[in-house]
C-alpha cells in the first residue's frame, strides 16, 4: 500500500500524471517552454515525466480547464481557466483524496487507480474539489 510520499517520487507522480489525464477531457497540461529550453526536460521519455520533472524541481506546469476555456469570452475569464500545479498542490490533491474519498484514495494506494481516480486527485489537486462529477 502506498502513501502520499509514493506519488511525490518522479515515477509515482508520472504514473499519477497519466492515470490522470489519459481519456480525460478537461485539463489540458502543458510545461513551461522556458524550461525545455533550459533543458530540464533532455532525460524524460514522455509528457507525464515532463511534467513530474518540472512539479518536482519547484517549477510546476499549466492546467488549464478546458471547458471554462472553451466558454470564456473575455480575457479574465480565459485567465481564470489556467492554474499552475505545484508539489503543494499535488500533495494537497492527495490529502484531499485520502480524507475526503478514501474509497478513492484506497483504488489509489492499492494500484487498483483508473481514470476516475485520476480525475478525482487532479480536480482536488487543481482546484480542491470536485467541479466536474
Amino acid at each position: 500500500m502506498y502513501t502520499t510520499k509514493h506519488f511525490t517520487t518522479k515515477q509515482g507522480l508520472s504514473d499519477l500524471l497519466s492515470v490522470a489525464t489519459y481519456g480525460n477531457y478537461w485539463p489540458i497540461i502543458k510545461a513551461f517552454k522556458s524550461d525545455a529550453d533550459k533543458g530540464l526536460f533532455d532525460k524524460c521519455d514522455c509528457c507525464e515525466d515532463k511534467w513530474a520533472t518540472a512539479i518536482l524541481k519547484g517549477k510546476g506546469i499549466v492546467v488549464y480547464d478546458s471547458y471554462a476555456l472553451e466558454d470564456a469570452e473575455t480575457e479574465e475569464e480565459k485567465n481564470e481557466a489556467r492554474h499552475i500545479l505545484t508539489l503543494d498542490g499535488v500533495k494537497r490533491g492527495l490529502e484531499l483524496m485520502r480524507d475526503l474519498y478514501p474509497y478513492h484514495w484506497a483504488d489509489l494506494a492499492d494500484e487498483n487507480d483508473d481514470l476516475i481516480t485520476g480525475d478525482v486527485w487532479l480536480q482536488l489537486a487543481v482546484f480542491g474539489e470536485l467541479i466536474y462529477g
